[in-house]
């Protein structure tokens, strides 16, 4: 695991560069097209190419981070939102590609290409964002290591279980946020509806991995043996908890539906509802958990 540390910190460093440097030619390029200006062919190679390369560095950092919770018998914050951010960051390279598309269309005619630019920004924030994230948490790993010989790990059923519950909260945070986010800008209803859906699977795509790794590791186990009674009666306390405030809550939306004083936008309704649960039941899990 020292190696994969190693790799996975130099990755975190490089995908760092790359997205700083990424910025600053693109920001560079903001300024030359405002003048009226032509773009040199070989910055946008290079944009294109540093877009590769940050692409390439996500998977591979989606892939080491799994090996890491098959190996390490330890919960950790950094690795949940490591994943989660992976998964959200890689998502948006891909918005960066259409976005740049979009801006070199709209060049050609001298539109306003303001809009995009601030989504393009915005999201190499965000993978500014996981590049730290990911280097904070292989150098913690890395310390984690070298005390490793006097530190008391948690069991390993025990942190898979934590793991989950920690990529459900965050994966819920950053969607509720992108969610909104997604608001301040004036995008057609046609294109906010596809796009609040795609965001909505994609953002819960890292919550989904993490409980099928768990489901994996549990298939030598009959179902009723899944959990332990402290799991259990954890999640069934969540449940039933998220259960009755959801009921009422919907009780009380619906009745002011039917009055006529809110209305409601179901492509946004739901997609906030659905993490608003996530949010909810995954931390009340953590919560009384860590109780106890």
């Amino acid at each position: 695991m020292k190696k994969s540390i190693r790799f996975l910190l130099i990755l975190s460093i490089l995908l760092l560069c790359l997205t700083a440097g990424n910025t600053a030619m693109l920001m560079h390029m903001k300024a030359v097209l405002q003048m009226n200006l032509t773009i040199g062919d070989w910055k946008s190679y290079m944009v294109a190419a540093f877009i590769i390369m940050m692409a390439f560095i996500h998977l591979v950092s989606v892939i080491v981070i799994g090996s890491h919770l098959r190996k390490d018998s330890q919960e950790n914050i950094l690795r949940s939102a490591s994943i989660v951010f992976c998964v959200f960051s890689f998502f948006l390279l891909l918005v960066d590609v259409v976005m740049l598309q979009e801006i070199g269309k709209e060049a050609l005619i001298v539109g306003d290409t303001m809009g995009e630019w601030n989504i393009v920004f915005f999201n190499h924030a965000v993978h500014i964002l996981f590049s730290l994230i990911l280097l904070i948490y292989c150098l913690t790993v890395k310390k984690s290591l070298l005390e490793s010989e006097t530190s008391q790990h948690a069991l390993k059923d025990e942190a898979v279980f934590l793991t989950v519950n920690q990529v459900g909260v965050i994966t819920a945070v950053v969607g509720l946020g992108f969610i909104f986010f997604l608001l301040s800008f004036q995008i057609p209803d046609g294109y906010a509806v596809g796009l609040r859906f795609l965001a909505a699977l994609i953002l819960l795509l890292p919550y989904f991995l993490a409980v099928l790794y768990w489901i994996c590791t549990k298939q030598k186990e009959k179902p009723v043996e899944w959990y332990d009674e402290k799991q259990f009666q954890d999640i069934s306390h969540a449940a039933l908890m998220i259960l009755l405030v959801s009921v009422v809550g919907m009780g009380i939306l619906y009745g002011c539906y039917s009055k006529g004083l809110i209305t409601l936008d179901l492509s946004l309704f739901f997609p906030v509802y659905l993490f608003l649960v996530l949010l909810s039941f995954s931390g009340t899990t953590l919560y009384l958990n860590k109780k106890a």
